[in-house]
C-alpha cells in the first residue's frame, strides 16, 4: 500500500514536470533549470519503469511462471533466477522451457531514460557554468 502511494506520487510528479516542460513557450538550451527538470523527468520515469519490472511476478513467482509456461499451476519451475541489472525474473524447467516474467520492454526503457538522465544532468551543469561565466563577464565589463 505504501509503495502504491509512493508510485502514484512519483507518477504525478513526472506528469506535472512533463507538462511544464511541454508548455514552455521556448525551450531555452541555455537554461539550467529546463535541463534539470528534464533530468528529473528522466529519473522519475527510470525509477517508475524499473520498479514496475522489479515487481512483475514479485509474489508467487514460481506459480506465475508455471501458469505462463503452460505447465499448470502445480508444476513449479526447477530454478528461479533473479538479477537486478539487467532486470530479470527467469524461471527454468529441466525440459528446456525458460520464462522471464519481466516484460521485454522494461530494460531498454530503463537504459534509455537513465542515459537521458545522465545527459540532461551534464547539460544542466554545463548550462549553469556557461551562464555563470557569461554573467560574470557581463557584470565585470559594465
Amino acid at each position: 500500500m505504501i509503495f502504491a502511494g509512493a508510485a502514484l506520487l512519483l507518477l504525478v510528479f513526472v506528469l506535472v514536470k512533463s507538462v511544464r516542460l511541454l508548455r514552455a513557450r521556448a525551450f531555452s538550451w541555455r537554461d539550467p533549470r529546463a535541463w534539470s527538470a528534464a533530468a528529473a523527468v528522466c529519473l522519475g520515469i527510470t525509477f517508475f519503469v524499473y520498479m514496475f519490472g522489479a515487481l512483475s511476478g514479485f509474489t508467487q513467482t514460481s506459480e506465475i511462471c508455471a501458469v505462463k509456461s503452460g505447465h499448470g499451476s502445480g508444476n513449479r519451475p526447477d530454478s528461479v533466477t533473479e538479477t537486478a541489472f539487467p532486470l530479470s525474473h527467469e524461471c527454468r524447467w529441466n525440459d528446456g522451457i525458460t520464462i522471464d516474467l519481466v516484460p521485454v520492454w522494461v530494460n531498454p526503457v530503463v537504459f534509455v531514460f537513465a542515459a537521458g538522465f545522465v545527459l540532461c544532468s551534464a547539460k544542466a551543469v554545463h548550462a549553469a557554468i556557461t551562464s555563470r561565466t557569461v554573467t560574470s563577464r557581463t557584470g565585470a565589463s559594465s
